[in-house]
């Protein structure tokens, strides 16, 4: 939430029958999520309202994802399809990016020293995810400017902030193809790897307000093994290859 509480904390304020209201502003640079509007850089103008909501009476469609989540965060807010004339814009891919270098940082910091020592390497565990929590999103809102969850969670011990720091690298590499590799070094098991995904079920109520259900379920994961197969192909040319754990009879 805005006041960096998570929405499971009763200090949080979060609304469940508004459950877009007050959020991380980080959430409002990354997500298009129901209701949400597509501003054109720099103007007023609304070029598009989202509905992500069941639109399931005859006549009406719905070009919703899965989710009724839509990924704002590499949407350059310049241009309009329906521009009479459409401009071209680059779109760049960051594989490896300074918050990356913070997250990996602090993540090893705290393995070593904790999460609140400074002294051997001149900045903190909690001092590095302070500078993520408090720089300005994509679309250039401030981000948190008092942090007391931060503290609490520091001052909690390694596991704890260990926890903290691996839900801050969930939100800040969202949409960025991390998540998956992230869980699997992270995993115990492969059933860590099999946690359902989750989508937000939106209906229109009569008098025009929305219910959500944000533990609606839209794909059940059953990866067998942590890694990829190796293709058949590659097998046959060397006998002494070993397949990947989990596909021993995959051809």
């Amino acid at each position: 939430m805005k006041n960096g509480y998570p929405i499971t904390d009763e200090r949080s304020g979060y609304d469940p029958e508004n459950p877009y209201k007050d959020r991380d502003p980080r959430f409002y640079s990354t997500i298009f999520y129901n209701g949400s509007m597509a501003i054109r850089e720099g103007k007023t103008e609304v070029m598009y309202t989202f509905e992500n909501w069941g639109k399931d009476a005859a006549g009406e469609k719905s070009n919703n994802s899965r989710t009724n989540y839509h990924i704002k965060k590499f949407v350059a807010m310049v241009t309009n399809w329906s521009d009479p004339v459409v401009n071209r814009y680059p779109h760049s891919k960051y594989y490896i990016r300074w918050a990356h270098m913070v997250l990996t940082f602090a993540e090893a910091a705290n393995q070593v020293v904790g999460p609140l020592e400074a002294a051997r390497y001149g900045i903190s565990a909690k001092d590095a995810l302070a500078f993520l929590r408090s720089r300005k999103t994509y679309d250039g809102a401030q981000g948190y400017s008092t942090d007391p969850y931060l503290d609490e969670m520091a001052a909690a011990g390694k596991t704890v902030f260990d926890e903290f720091i691996k839900n801050e690298r969930r939100i800040e590499t969202c949409f960025e193809g991390d998540r998956f590799y992230d869980l699997r070094r992270w995993a115990s098991s492969i059933i860590d790897l099999n946690e359902p995904v989750h989508g937000a079920l939106v209906q229109k109520k009569e008098d025009g307000s929305f219910e959500y259900s944000l533990k609606h379920i839209v794909e059940d994961r059953s990866f067998t093994s942590f890694y990829l197969p190796i293709p058949y192909s590659e097998i046959l040319k060397m006998s002494n290859l070993v397949q990947n754990e989990g596909w021993e009879n995959w051809k």
